[in-house]
């Protein structure tokens, strides 16, 4: 038995009023003790405005119950028994599973059930009945009053039906009135009821115009975002769009270049209604699904990666395969590790190199007053290489807005056109060094519009208690600080207004839970609701005072507004994601229309400043190199990523971001959020904007455990957030996203619409990602790796050189060498340029030292981080990087294009003042840079006065003239042709002679080559045939593979040409390569039958070219014989396995030359007794003869001369004379 909460309530306290037991009330009212117990506990338990309801049962039913079956199932159930009517429940529970809803099949019978369609007649009848809601068809309607005439009773008739009586009545009045009944038919009891345009509300007629006229102005908008400015469903758009043929966007915007204007449309006739009624429900005429996605790139391009993986596999076992042992195997494995690490670091080279000279090769020019223009210097090499061409921006300001538009330095034409309310917010945990510094530097913004600074603190220290106490100094007499609390979700807010129009709240939480994204996204939704921006900053960095308004600048000139918030039609058209995204190539279709509304094409989410880590850069060693590892990722790597429109990166603070994007995209947990809230916002469409002249003074870390953990949780929240997005961002993801009405489905996505069958439910969403993003995406995922992966290669490479001596047959150790070096430039070089373009002091230099230790040290930390993200479920806990408060130097703000103005041509702009400078009094500092919780007094240390600004001039020359010195210096270093220790050892090479065709001469099948490795099979069909008859002397030649009978013309080998038949070595010589002095051994086997002949083996070394697979161009190296030598005849009936020696002289071979071999037997005697009878000589090759073979002097292949290594070291006596000539007015292209 069940009792409701009034009962429960009732019976416990008829008990607690005492006078009747427990026992006595459970017996009376039939409650087991033991529940009764329970109510009294709860009773007792609960507030007293709660105990009458608290015995309220919590069961829940009816429609709340998570077990209930929704409207829109319900809805879909109808609508497949309407179609299948035969249909079980079995059949039915896959259907609904398929179009997404998770209904069983006993949940299905249960709701046959209960609308009286159990049974497949039932089901039947139910779907006869039912001709929408409250409606029954007109033949049914007939057949009722037929059967009313017929003589059944309207009672009966009313139970079966379920229909009122009154109903049947005024059917069968109609039926009896009528005349022309059989004639009629049903159509006498059709319904009056309007539908569609026939409907006298009907909205079609009167919108229509509007619709199309906006269309004309805004082909790009959606049906979802045509619905915002247009009183209509998105039915109701669509469907005017598809009687127009406008679905696609294409049609859209033909419509509007078209110039298409408004016509009055005609009245539909009767038979145009009927015809429209009729293709909505005749499945031929309604709406065709998109086409399937095609198979045929996806096909190629698996099949290309599987035909190159299995290509390099397969070649490399055949390299480990002619090793011929398993110390040769474990050294070519080292060896192919080291290129395959090295490779992969080559790739991170390359790119810090082409982002080093990109952003030295960019300059920019001044414009008019309000206008920001962008300029690639049309002279630059690498400008050219990279397709930044000469064009100004000014020429395409539409097209070049978000172009680079964070390097833009002088802002100070700019005004706003508005101030709008900001909301900044800073995460603090246990900062009681930094916080009243912290407090004093976000609350000092010169800023003229409304702003509140929100302190979301989780702290467990005193960090809590100095916040109070700061806030208690801005109450009046006698006011005591309001504090609000929400015990439910665990936090307390507390503000005052430190100022006029600036408000300091302190948010509490009583957990760390989401850590910093969670504190931060507890920020979002307690923020003033009149905030428009979101800035972020961490505890120890002081911004500047002017921070907020160059933040808000550098939004109007990329995004072109700042009026995000409006919901006019107007700014809702300006902000569109379409407009907004210039790589979108549908979107540059239209640029050149004169749209009524106006279009601002920028989808600009959030501006990014450099986190200047300069406040104790002189601490200690790990602070110099943390602080030069910045300059070069900041005022290099970004500012060439903002150059050429790379994804870019939010890093956790110093940038602003739109709230109502924020809102959109929200906060997540992940312990690297700012790179997640990165990828979220590109998913999105959005765009970040990166510029290094918005710096806000930080700290840098000043422990190596402290910096381990730090770069530990980057590089495992970094790999997690790749690994959970790679393939959203690379490719695309499906995503269900529809608008259902009738029978088809209207799938809609960033201003496409697709109509798409009923049973499909999911569709495709590719990436909004633009191909220089997409990149930048694929550099960035293994990015915390890249260490790893010199380091591995680097000592592979060692072990293979120094311990195995063994080298891959395509790569030498030159090869090698050049690769490390490259590597291990690259980034100190890429920080030392950063650190120049600052104008840093000389002291920061000695940071790049440091900087290459903490990267060796941090190699085995980063990498097991970076594995673990990307093979762990969740990531873990979030350990916090400790700040001391202290500073250690007096610095001014960089001024980056004053400096990018010394190297190349460009103006030169005013110096802006540095941190805390007061223009009254230039030797103060602004007080809130040294409250009384900061270690940063100024009189423990001697300040030294800076160099000679030549000084760092002298110092990039020194670099660049290192650099050409060290690349220099490898023009004598050999290059030796051999695959192991065996073949070229430092003093000699060795040639096998082989039985395999040559690969490089293809045009003839009487040759063999030459190889470095032994050979594996034998070969005993290298014969001439000599007739006794013959007359000496004759010169055979043994050709490969062949039996040769026929005598050569000439006698010598200068008189002969190179015939395509001897043994041919496939590599080619290099520019300048050369045999030495030396001695040339020569290893053959040769067996014949004949001891009265008497010859001497030849040998012709010839210097050839190839052309079309044959010999082209030959020249004589040298011709060698026994005859000159030790006069052996190796005509004796016997086998020969023998060797000769000859002294040879220098020879050199010009590029692309080949050598080339050919054996010959010099017969000066043939024994001609007897009947005429053919004699052979078999020269045979292959290990059961004794490898026959070459060995020759050292080869030596000297590296490429490269012209413009001489070019080079006279750059910056280049410069001078360029900054002098433009200082005389001299232009550079004059």
């Amino acid at each position: 038995m069940s009792f409701s909460a009034q009962d429960k309530v009732r019976i416990v306290c008829e008990v607690l009023r005492g006078g009747i037991s427990p026992s006595s009330i459970s017996k009376k009212y039939s409650v087991p003790v033991r529940s009764l117990y329970r109510w009294i506990e709860i009773y007792k338990k609960a507030p007293s405005f709660h105990k009458k309801r608290s015995l309220t049962p919590k069961y829940v039913s009816g429609q709340l119950h998570p077990r209930s079956i929704s409207l829109k199932t319900q809805k879909q159930i109808k609508r497949i028994i309407f179609k299948y009517p035969s249909w079980g429940c079995r059949r039915i529970s896959l259907e609904l599973f398929k179009m997404g809803h998770k209904l069983g099949y006993a949940g299905v019978n249960s709701y046959l059930k209960r609308i009286g369609a159990e049974k497949e007649e039932e089901r039947v009848l139910y779907k006869k009945l039912w001709a929408g809601p409250g409606r029954i068809e007109a033949t049914i309607k007939l057949s009722i009053v037929r059967k009313i005439v017929s003589g059944e009773t309207i009672a009966n008739i009313s139970k079966g039906y379920n229909i009122p009586r009154r109903t049947i009545q005024r059917w069968l009045k109609t039926y009896r009135d009528a005349e022309n009944v059989d004639i009629l038919g049903a159509n006498l009891f059709k319904e009056a009821y309007a539908r569609g345009i026939e409907h006298p509300k009907a909205i079609y007629p009167k919108i229509e115009g509007k619709t199309l006229d906006l269309v004309r102005a805004n082909p790009g908008l959606s049906v979802h975002r045509l619905t915002e400015y247009l009183p209509a469903s998105s039915w109701t758009i669509w469907k005017i769009l598809e009687k127009h043929n406008l679905n696609l966007y294409s049609q859209r915007l033909a419509f509007a270049k078209q110039g298409f204007t408004e016509r009055k449309l005609p009245v539909p006739s009767f038979l145009d209604r009927i015809r429209s009624v009729w293709q909505e429900f005749i499945p031929s005429l309604a709406p065709a699904p998109p086409p399937p996605p095609s198979l045929l790139k996806p096909f190629l391009a698996s099949a290309f990666a599987s035909f190159a993986t299995s290509f390099l596999l397969i070649s490399w076992i055949s390299i480990l395969g002619k090793s011929g042992s398993f110390v040769g195997v474990l050294g070519l494995t080292f060896a192919s590790l080291a290129l395959l690490m090295g490779s992969f670091f080559f790739l991170y080279s390359l790119k810090y190199y082409l982002t080093l000279a990109l952003v030295l090769s960019f300059s920019q020019e001044g414009k008019g007053e309000g206008e920001i223009g962008i300029e690639v210097r049309g002279k630059s090499l690498v400008g050219w290489l990279l397709g930044l061409g000469g064009g100004r921006a000014s020429e395409h300001r539409a097209a070049n807005l978000t172009k680079a538009g964070g390097l833009e330095a002088n802002l100070e034409h700019v005004k706003l056109t508005r101030h709008p309310f900001v909301s900044i917010h800073i995460p603090l945990y246990n900062e009681k060094n930094v916080v009243e510094r912290l407090i004093n530097a976000s609350t000092s913004f010169d800023y003229e519009g409304e702003y509140e600074v929100i302190l979301c603190d989780d702290s467990t220290d005193e960090t809590s208690t100095i916040i109070r106490e700061y806030q208690k100094k801005f109450l009046g007499k006698g006011e005591t600080l309001k504090v609000v609390t929400n015990n439910q979700e665990g936090w307390s807010i507390s503000q005052v207004e430190v100022s006029p129009g600036v408000t300091l709240k302190h948010l509490k939480r009583t957990s760390r839970k989401g850590f910093k994204g969670g504190a931060l996204r507890l920020a979002l939704k307690l923020c003033d609701t009149r905030t428009e921006f979101i800035s972020v900053f961490d505890a120890d960095f002081v911004p500047y005072p002017d921070t907020l308004e160059l933040f808000l600048k550098y939004f109007q000139v990329t995004a072109g507004t700042l009026d995000f918030k409006s919901r006019n039609p107007k700014s809702q058209i300006l902000n569109s994601k379409q407009y907004q995204n210039l790589n979108d190539p549908n979107s540059k279709q239209f640029r050149d229309l004169d749209l009524e509304f106006g279009v601002s094409r920028s989808n600009i989410a959030a501006v990014q400043g450099y986190q200047w880590h300069v406040l104790n850069k002189s601490e200690n060693w790990i602070t110099r190199g943390v602080r030069s590892e910045y300059a070069g990722s900041y005022v290099i790597e970004r500012s060439g990523t903002e150059i050429y429109s790379g994804l870019k990166q939010i890093s956790g603070s110093v940038y602003m971001i739109r709230r109502d994007v924020l809102e959109e995209v929200g906060w997540e947990t992940s312990i690297t959020e700012d790179f997640q809230l990165t990828l979220k916002l590109y998913e999105a469409g959005y765009k970040v904007v990166y510029t290094p002249y918005i710096q806000a003074p930080a700290e840098c870390v000043s422990t190596i455990k402290r910096l381990v953990r730090q770069r530990m949780r980057w590089a495992e929240g970094h790999s997690n957030n790749i690994k959970r997005m790679f393939v959203r961002l690379m490719f695309g993801h499906w995503e269900e996203k529809t608008v259902e009405d009738g029978g088809s489905k209207m799938v809609v996505e960033g201003g496409r619409s697709n109509v798409e069958n009923q049973s499909s439910n999911r569709q495709f969403i590719p990436s909004p990602l633009t191909l220089s993003e997409k990149l930048e995406f694929l550099y960035l995922s293994p990015y915390y790796l890249q260490a790893f992966f010199f380091l591995i290669g680097t000592l592979s490479w060692l072990i293979s050189e120094t311990v195995f001596r063994a080298h891959l047959p395509f790569w030498t150790e030159l090869w090698g060498w050049s690769l490390v070096l490259t590597n291990l430039l690259a980034l100190p070089l890429m920080n030392a340029v950063g650190l120049f373009l600052e104008e840093s002091e000389e002291k920061d230099y000695a940071g790049l030292a440091s900087f290459v230790a903490l990267s060796y040290i941090l190699v085995p930390f980063q990498a097991y981080a970076s594995l673990k993200g990307f093979l762990e479920r969740s990531e873990g806990p979030w350990f916090r990087t400790p700040k001391t408060g202290r500073i250690t130097d007096i610095f001014a703000r960089g001024r980056f294009y004053r400096f990018i103005s010394g190297i190349l041509p460009g103006r030169t702009g005013n110096r802006v003042q540095g941190i805390g400078y007061s223009a009254l009094n230039p030797n103060s500092l602004n007080p809130y840079l040294s409250p009384s919780t900061a270690n940063s007094r100024f009189d423990n240390f001697n300040i030294v006065p800076r160099r000679k600004k030549w000084v760092g001039r002298l110092i990039l020359s020194f670099l660049l003239i290192l650099t050409v010195s060290v690349y220099s210096v490898t023009k004598g270093v050999p290059e030796v042709l051999a695959t192991n220790p065996s073949s070229c050892n430092g003093t000699n090479c060795t040639f096998y002679l082989h039985d395999s065709a040559s690969t490089t001469l293809t045009g003839t099948t009487a040759e063999w080559k030459l190889d470095v490795s032994a050979d594996v099979t034998d070969s005993t069909t290298t014969v001439i045939s000599v007739n006794n008859k013959l007359t000496e002397p004759l010169w055979f030649q043994y050709k490969p593979g062949t039996t040769n009978s026929t005598a050569e013309s000439a006698q010598s080998c200068s008189s002969n040409t190179p015939d395509n038949a001897g043994w041919f070595f496939d590599t080619p010589f290099q520019s300048g390569g050369s045999i030495p002095a030396g001695t040339w051994s020569f290893y053959y086997n040769e067996t014949d039958n004949r001891s009265g002949n008497v010859g001497n083996m030849t040998i012709c070394a010839w210097d050839v070219t190839v052309s079309g697979g044959v010999i082209n161009t030959s020249s004589l190296l040298f011709e060698v014989s026994h005859s000159g030598l030790d006069t052996l005849d190796h005509w004796d009936a016997a086998v020969n396995n023998t060797v000769f020696a000859f002294g040879g002289s220098i020879y050199s071979l010009s590029a692309d030359h080949y050598l080339y071999v050919e054996y010959f037997s010099s017969l000066t005697t043939i024994s001609s007794a007897g009947p005429s009878t053919n004699y052979t000589s078999t020269l045979r090759t292959g290990p059961t003869y004794g490898d026959p073979r070459i060995i020759t002097p050292q080869i030596t292949i000297p590296e490429n001369a490269i012209f413009l290594l001489v070019v080079v070291p006279s750059i910056p006596f280049l410069v001078i004379w360029i900054k002098k000539s433009r200082s005389n007015g001299k232009s550079f292209s004059e």
